[in-house]
């Protein structure tokens, strides 16, 4: 295998085995390894202990990773997943004219939507944040509308559309898990993060409205913000099921029996015209079971080739609606995980992700071999 170059990757998002950001930063790790590069991942370890809930402990673990950073061996390139608390960094490297490449998953608006009290201090995220895709080389981004948006702002096109994936050897329709029983089917999948933007509440409710089949059960694997709101919908309504985050192997065999997952948002997200196209939505697909979607940018297309149903992400009782046709329709339900499987292969696996992202980093690596 060809040696390339190193690089360091930062993420200050948490990585919770079951949930989009834990997939996306080792998938992608892992692919740029295999093609030869030494990539040194960096991250806080706060997310398994009730201490490192507080903001400030957050803070303080947020600046003490960039200091592990700064004080570990140079990297040829440095790879952010663009954080608004990787600022001070961010502005070191700038400084001293060292390639950074972000990779936006999202807008801002993710973080006031999750945290309202970040509306105060709005312009000072602004800030923080926006800055770093000025100061970037390149940008990556999951969508091509975000790549439009990167562009627009930065008055640069330095930004490649590489699409969330599936890594479809782990999610496949044979899939097994420990933690599968019997007597939890039949059931509609979601998991993930539990954040305010997943449309979580609606899905809840969808299962109070008559149309919902009176034995298909709701199984929400995740947490987050959400956490308390599902637990208590739990308590009081026996269709469904809340499990915390479970590792990988077990989730993929939890989403291989499903009659259908969900992957909605709610329109408060403000994602109509940066796209959305979440990672669970790939995975869902590789384990060729159908997907209910929101009929949104990028993943009305889904819906459109024949790989699952849209609905509006407002209505409880459409999607209700939704999931009782496609459970009384199982021969529908072959039928779309075939093509979502297959589409998947084609096009969405983390190695195609990979190959993109090496190539990107190699054409930095040239250019600066090239000016030096």
């Amino acid at each position: 295998m060809k040696k390339h170059g190193s690089l360091n990757y930062l993420c200050l998002q948490v990585t919770r085995e079951g949930q989009a950001s834990f997939s996306h930063v080792h998938e992608i790790v892992s692919g740029l390894r295999k093609r030869g590069w030494h990539v040194r991942l960096f991250q806080p370890e706060y997310y398994d202990k009730a201490l490192y809930t507080s903001l400030f402990i957050r803070f303080f673990l947020f600046l003490l990773v960039q200091i592990k950073v700064l004080f570990s061996r140079k990297a040829d390139v440095y790879y952010f997943r663009w954080h608004f608390a990787l600022f001070p960094i961010a502005f070191l490297l700038h400084l001293l004219k060292i390639p950074v490449i972000q990779e936006i998953n999202g807008t801002l608006a993710d973080l006031y939507i999750s945290y309202p009290w970040t509306m105060k201090l709005k312009c000072f995220f602004r800030v923080l944040a926006l800055k770093q895709l000025f100061w970037a080389k390149k940008i990556v981004a999951v969508t091509p509308q975000l790549c439009t948006w990167a562009n627009r702002l930065t008055k640069e096109k330095k930004s490649l559309f590489v699409s969330n994936c599936a890594n479809a050897v782990l999610f496949n329709p044979n899939a097994k898990s420990n933690l599968f029983k019997e007597s939890l089917q039949p059931y509609v999948i979601f998991f993930g993060s539990l954040t305010l933007w997943q449309g979580i509440d609606v899905i809840l409710e969808a299962t109070n409205s008559k149309k919902w089949p009176s034995e298909l059960k709701l199984l929400i694997i995740g947490n987050g913000v959400m956490e308390k709101t599902v637990e208590d919908y739990a308590k009081r309504n026996p269709l469904i099921i809340f499990w915390n985050s479970i590792p990988q192997k077990d989730l993929a065999g939890m989403v291989a029996k499903a009659v259908a997952g969900l992957s909605s948002k709610h329109d408060s997200s403000k994602r109509i015209t940066t796209g959305y196209a979440p990672l669970k939505a790939f995975e869902i697909m590789a384990s060729q079971v159908p997907i209910i979607v929101s009929d949104t940018l990028n993943l009305r297309k889904l819906a459109k080739v024949g790989a699952g149903m849209a609905v509006s992400g407002q209505s409880s009782e459409e999607l209700a609606e939704t999931i009782n046709y496609l459970y009384s329709n199982p021969e529908i339900c072959e039928k779309m995980g075939k093509i979502g499987r297959k589409l998947v292969l084609n096009n969405f696996t983390w190695d195609i992700a990979a190959e993109k992202t090496h190539k990107l980093i190699s054409e930095i690596i040239k250019e600066i071999s090239t000016i030096s």
